[in-house]
């Protein structure tokens, strides 16, 4: 009885379809309808010309033998699946049953009216544009002799239009005609558009099964099991990954919300349904990590997202996440938790045995910049006194010979000071450790640097800007944050362009933590190619040596910025000007 019934049913046919085929589907179910619809036409028409015709044997077995051809075309469908043929024939079976209403009761009034365009109609929808073209033809030569065999023969019986033939006359012929054409010309359109429809609905689906597909993909290959939670039903569906994921089968996991619990481990399910009722009232997304229990009780970590749909009220209805297994992310951050904690263990154990030689050369080095100062006191006092007799034999006598020698001498004294000063500073600025810190303004330090360079700065034609706006303040040693700016600027005045006036703008700012003092100019730039390792280098002259310098002022500035935890960038291009960046931590 079940198999009857799916084969009257059409089942298996159904079942046959490719999926996404709308065309094919159409055409299945208009089939089906138009099949009931010829077999209750025939059946009412058989009692309207049996009334009509006095039943008029002929035509009761032609009848007949049209319902029974009708039946057999829709099992011949059912068991070989030949859509098309039995469309085809079904049609015919339809065109017959015209000519028999036509010439049996000269019903063609009726059939022009209703039947004739359902029939295109349908030629349309089954065949498709060139099936409906053909079938409008057949209607027209229909018309065309109906019209001929009722004005030249006596083939048509008038017992539908009351022994009138003459309601079939000319005016009625050229209606006929043009309603065929009109129905015509509408069925080829909506044919047309239903088509562009169906291709517009094909192409969409293509996109989202593309999209599904590569989803699909993606997911597999990342191993993400995506789950899908109907609230209201208590209904779990899960995809095939998920039960990958907690080690279970289809068979043997229920699919509702007290399965997927059971599975959690005891001391995270508790967390683990707060985090899931939280996120149904909305107060934060779906996003833990918690421990499940397969049946071998081995305990894996998983790393669950979701998302809450709800409804116009805002209830939740769905919850749509995916989950992936993290046990072995896990365990490696398990493992190198250990490692880093045992080898801070030997770090620390290796600091101490360290903190002893440290100890020992902070010691040397101690009475190593003791020496320094030492050397530099002892031997400021005696070249102190060779410049006081260099300045009396240079103003009280008048050999000229000695006078050459003094002043010979006079400048070698001087340039030995300048050297023991230069190594002076140089020692005194590695040693910030015990140095207090204070709150810095900037802009105090620049008009206080711009007041003594104010003779240089005049003489120059230049202007110097500043903009400290963004930050005029910093904690750190007040003498390195002078001596910082005092160079750089002085610096900016020495090796000025020639070729336009001198512009200096000096500017703070934050940028990742650290306090930027910017010192940009116009003057001759550096040729960073060639100069770029030993502009820092200590007595580093880059520029023409007639301009007056001794190559230690970026020498300071270098040691003295990392000595207070920061860094030195420059950018210059020969002619065009410098941009020094000094970044000192903000804190």
């Amino acid at each position: 009885m079940k198999r009857l019934s799916r084969l009257l049913f059409l089942e298996n046919i159904k079942e046959s379809l490719v999926k996404g085929d709308i065309v094919a589907k159409q055409r299945f179910h208009l089939f089906k309808m138009a099949t009931l619809y010829t077999l209750i036409i025939y059946t009412s028409f058989l009692v309207q010309i049996s009334m009509v015709d006095a039943i008029n044997v002929r035509v009761a077995i032609l009848v007949t033998f049209l319902f029974i051809a009708i039946s057999i075309n829709y099992l011949f469908f059912s068991i070989h699946a030949r859509q098309e043929i039995a469309s085809i024939a079904l049609l015919g079976l339809l065109y017959t049953l015209l000519h028999i209403v036509a010439y049996r009761s000269g019903g063609l009034r009726n059939s022009t009216m209703l039947y004739i365009p359902a029939l295109i109609m349908l030629s349309y929808m089954l065949l498709g544009k060139k099936g409906g073209m053909v079938m409008a033809a057949l209607t027209l030569i229909h018309l065309a002799l109906f019209y001929y065999f009722n004005w030249n023969t006596s083939w048509v019986n008038y017992d539908l239009l009351r022994n009138d033939p003459k309601i079939i006359d000319f005016d009625f012929f050229v209606t006929a005609v043009l309603g065929i054409v009109m129905v015509t010309i509408q069925a080829s359109y909506i044919e047309r558009t239903k088509n562009e429809i169906v291709e517009d609905i094909k192409n969409k689906n293509m996109a989202i099964l593309e999209v599904t597909e590569r989803l699909q993909l993606a997911t597999y290959a990342a191993k993400i099991g995506i789950w899908d939670y109907d609230i209201k039903n208590d209904l779990l569906v899960w995809d095939e990954e998920m039960y990958h994921i907690f080690g279970v089968s289809p068979d043997s996991f229920a699919t509702n919300y007290e399965s997927w619990q059971s599975a959690i481990h005891p001391a995270d399910r508790k967390v683990q349904m707060e985090e899931t009722r939280l996120a149904l009232s909305g107060e934060k997304e779906f996003d833990s990590v918690y421990r499940i229990i397969w049946p071998d009780d081995s305990i894996h970590y998983i790393q669950a997202n979701g998302i809450v749909q709800r409804d116009k009220d805002g209830n939740a209805m769905r919850m749509i996440g995916a989950n992936w297994d993290i046990s072995h992310r896990v365990r490696n951050e398990n493992k190198i938790r250990e490692l880093n904690e045992s080898l801070e263990r030997k770090i620390s154990e290796r600091t101490k045995e360290m903190q002893a030689y440290v100890e020992q050369l902070e010691l040397k080095n101690k009475n190593l910049r003791q020496f320094a100062f030492m050397v530099s006191h002892n031997l400021r006092a005696p070249i102190a006194k060779i410049q006081g007799l260099a300045y009396l034999f240079e103003h009280q006598t008048d050999n000229e010979d000695n006078n050459t020698v003094i002043k010979f001498i006079s400048n070698e004294v001087d340039n030995l000071d300048h050297v023991i000063n230069d190594m002076n500073a140089i020692i005194t600025t590695g040693d910030a450790e015990n140095v207090i810190k204070e709150t810095v303004n900037f802009n105090t330090e620049f008009k206080s640097i711009t007041k003594i360079l104010e003779a240089q700065i005049r003489e120059s034609k230049g202007r110097i800007s500043s903009d400290f706006s963004y930050i005029n303040e910093i904690v750190s040693v007040r003498t390195y944050i002078y001596s910082i700016l005092y160079n750089l600027l002085s610096n900016a005045i020495k090796y000025r362009s020639q070729e336009v006036p001198l512009e200096v703008e000096v500017k703070t700012y934050l940028e990742n933590g650290f306090v930027c003092i910017e010192v940009t100019d116009n003057g001759m730039g550096i040729n960073m190619d060639k100069h770029r390792e030993k502009i820092f280098d200590l007595y580093a002259r880059i520029h023409n040596s007639s301009i007056p310098g001794k190559g230690i002022g970026l020498s300071m500035v270098k040691v003295q910025v990392e000595t207070l935890g920061g860094r030195v960038e420059l950018e210059s291009e020969l002619s065009k000007g410098s941009t020094f960046r000094i970044f000192l931590p903000a804190s």
